[in-house]
Order: structure tokens, then C-alpha cells, then sequence
């Protein structure tokens, strides 16, 4: 069931800059289950205003709990806006 929802944010979020929406995807990149989180911020990748979610990213980045690939997600959304560096030449 939260597959469908992470889902139906990204759309509501996308095509009508829904609130509800928004704070929903955020709370689903906080989630303990890193199979949703890394959904939810595979999604806001691209998303055309991703402005609302850095903070957020940036505390799931900081975080201990999430595994490599909610971590590397992460790091292509900061890197996708130019926050931090994220290229193969970045150590």
C-alpha cells in the first residue's frame, strides 16, 4: 500500500504542487524502511521544484540508519542542485 502512496505523491506533488502531497514524500524519505525511502527520493529526482526537500534530504544523508543506496540517492539529489559535489573526481 505505501508504494501506491509514495507514488500517487510524486504524481499529486508533480502536476499540482499538492501540500499534502509534499509532506507526505517527506515523511516517506524519513522512513526507517529504506526500500520506501529510496522510492520516495528516487522520485523527487525528478521532480521539476525540488527546492521543499533539501532539508529533508539532507537530514536522511546525516542519518545512521539508512543503507548505501538511500545514502547515494541522496547524494545525486544534493549533487543534481549543485549542494555538494557528486562526480567521479569528488573524493
Amino acid at each position: 500500500m505505501n508504494i501506491f502512496s509514495i507514488t500517487a505523491s510524486a504524481i499529486a506533488y508533480q502536476e499540482f504542487n499538492n501540500g499534502l502531497a509534499k509532506e507526505k514524500l517527506k515523511k516517506f524519505c524519513l522512513n526507517r524502511n529504506n526500500d520506501l525511502a529510496l522510492m520516495a527520493i528516487n522520485y523527487l529526482l525528478y521532480v521539476k521544484n525540488k527546492q521543499p526537500f533539501i532539508e529533508t534530504i539532507q537530514s536522511v544523508r546525516q542519518m545512521k540508519e539508512p543503507d548505501y543506496d538511500v545514502k547515494a540517492a541522496c547524494l545525486d539529489f544534493l549533487g543534481d542542485l549543485d549542494i555538494i559535489p557528486n562526480t567521479i573526481d569528488h573524493e
